[in-house]
């Protein structure tokens, strides 16, 4: 097998390896070739040459992918370290400008969003002019191949990704509350099972078949016709509860601006209103660029700003 020697490196050209990284990890030429800026022919040619280099194809057409042969995999274990370490001394010595231009995406879930993005302007203050954030509606596993080319930056949501490709940070917690209209029957009543469920529902449309929460909650006790109601953001809910004696749940975050300032009060139901997870989600190949690193650390200071607030009483 044709291996590189020490002396030949000067011979290599190391930009070889941000190709095979970048096939590696999109298992398709045309996408690799997207990712790094570059032709599909140069991508192509780039590819040639590696297999040259190697003595070995590498990667494999299977369908409209191209896997990896053994080789492949055990050189990756090696570049994708090695062109890590390469980065991170390159960002090392690089300082992220607030003040000059900068467009930074950030993909969330809505009532995150809504809550987190004031506040990291607030954050990020009146010197850093030239930043602009575009926000963009939706769950992360949506923005996978957008996280990877760096279309998007970050992405907050309660679920993380099962790739190893994905950094994951968590920001902090939240908890789930029911609220009805003010007026309700039960408005400020802690309900037991049967109450609960023989209440009508408006739920958050879900990431998949298994329903929100309380949707869930609902079909394990055989009351899945009591949702009424399915919305798309936490707003609609707001809507419905406001104009029907519909129970909603949703974050605490939300429930306590919604508690503030329209007229709807909390009841405590028998769905559980256990913690879970507010998590900042990116590509690892961000996570030394000085400007990810300063959007991370001002959402951090953000989600804390948003959350700093006096508990409120049913």
């Amino acid at each position: 097998m044709n291996i590189p020697s020490m002396s030949n490196l000067r011979r290599i050209d190391l930009n070889l390896f941000t190709v095979f990284e970048a096939i590696y990890q999109e298992r398709n030429l045309t996408y690799a070739a997207n990712r790094i800026g570059m032709s599909q022919p140069a991508a192509s040619n780039a590819l040639k040459r590696l297999r040259a280099l190697f003595d070995d194809e590498l990667f494999v057409r299977q369908g409209n992918t191209m896997q990896p042969t053994p080789r492949a995999r055990e050189l990756a274990s090696s570049f994708n370290p090695a062109l890590d370490l390469i980065r991170d001394g390159l960002a090392a010595r690089a300082v992220f400008d607030p003040t000059q231009p900068r467009a930074f995406n950030i993909a969330g879930i809505e009532h995150l969003e809504h809550f987190v993005l004031a506040s990291l302007l607030n954050a990020i203050g009146p010197n850093s002019g030239r930043i602009r954030l575009n926000a963009v509606g939706g769950f992360v596993d949506e923005f996978k191949d957008e996280l990877k080319s760096g279309e998007i930056d970050l992405a907050i949501d309660h679920v993380s990704l099962a790739d190893e490709e994905f950094e994951v940070s968590q920001i902090g917690q939240d908890t789930l509350i029911s609220l009805v209209r003010q007026g309700h029957p039960y408005a400020g009543k802690t309900l037991n099972l049967d109450e609960t469920l023989a209440l009508d529902h408006v739920c958050l449309k879900a990431r998949d078949h298994r329903g929100f929460v309380a949707e869930r909650f609902l079909r394990a006790n055989g009351r899945a016709d009591a949702i009424m109601v399915r919305v798309t953001h936490f707003y609609a809910m707001l809507s419905v509860i406001e104009n029907s004696n519909l129970v909603g749940t949703m974050p605490r975050l939300i429930a306590e601006r919604f508690l503030a300032h329209y007229p709807v009060a909390r009841l405590k139901t028998a769905i559980p209103e256990r913690a879970f997870r507010v998590l900042l989600i990116w590509h690892r190949s961000q996570t030394h660029d000085p400007g990810n690193v300063w959007l991370r650390e001002h959402l951090i200071r953000a989600y804390a700003s948003a959350t700093r607030h006096k508990s409120f009483t049913a």
